[in-house]
This record gives C-alpha cells, structure tokens and sequence, in this order.
C-alpha cells in the first residue's frame, strides 16, 4: 500500500500555502480508526457534510464506502436549514 493518495493544500494562514502529501497507507489507517470509532456497517449512511476544502471530507466520502455503506453528499443550502437537514438524514 505504498504510494501517494492525495494531496491536500492548506488554508495558507501562514501566508504560504503548501500542498501535504496524503499516502495510501495513512489514509487507510485512518478511515480504518473512523469506521471502528463509529461502528459503521454496510446498513449505514454516511452523511457528507465538510466542504471538499476540508481533510475531513475525506473520512465522510470514503469510509462509508469502505464497508459498502452509502455516502449522502449534503449541499450547503440543506446544510444552512435544520429542519433541511434533518429532513435529509432521515
């Protein structure tokens, strides 16, 4: 599992954005700790909520689908209305 997965940039709050080089095996270190934290199953959905700006987007896309769950990408709209999102999980 050697080899690059992604890179993510930063923000740049230092005044200097720079791209972090993800590797493969990191990555599944990490959404294999965020499926064992949330018990996820193949009955589960995962909801996407983080912008794709965020490296928590990551773990929200891919660790459903790691375990056959679905990912349900939540756009900013339902994201700003309560009663939208609560609707949209249910």
């Amino acid at each position: 599992m050697d080899g690059l997965a992604c890179i993510l940039f930063t923000s740049g709050s230092t005044g200097h954005p720079k791209g972090t080089m993800i590797e493969r095996a990191g990555l599944n270190n990490h959404l294999a700790a965020k499926i064992d934290a949330l018990s996820l199953t193949r009955t589960d959905c995962v909801a996407q909520t983080a912008s794709h700006c965020f490296d928590i987007s990551l773990w929200q896309l891919l660790a459903g689908l790691c375990v056959g769950a679905s990912t349900l990408i939540i756009d900013d709209g339902t994201l700003r209305s309560p009663s939208s999102l609560l609707q949209a999980i249910q």
